[in-house]
């Protein structure tokens, strides 16, 4: 009917301005599987007491909406995901 019709030409219209969005496909999945190991950091981090995984982790959630450079991202990620094996610390 009407309302298919109106979802494929959304769709192709969508499709059409793939160039015009703010990020591209690389960041979104940097975007996403940092937020996927936040979580699971936030997790362990709130489980255990645990700050640094804690922080770390609500950190690679929020990230990567704040940087625009991929390498940047990248690396900022990266340092995140290593900080809970390196700094040791407990209340």
């Amino acid at each position: 009917g009407n309302g298919l019709d109106e979802f494929v030409r959304l769709l192709s219209s969508a499709a059409a301005n793939a160039d015009d969005l703010p990020v591209d496909m690389n960041t979104f999945i940097i975007g996403a599987v940092a937020g996927i190991f936040g979580a699971a950091y936030f997790i362990y981090g709130k489980k255990d007491q645990k700050p640094v995984p804690l922080v770390a982790g609500a950190l690679l959630c929020v990230v990567p909406y704040f940087i625009d450079s991929m390498l940047v991202l990248i690396l900022v990620c990266a340092a995140l995901l290593i900080a809970p094996f390196l700094i040791r610390f407990e209340f």
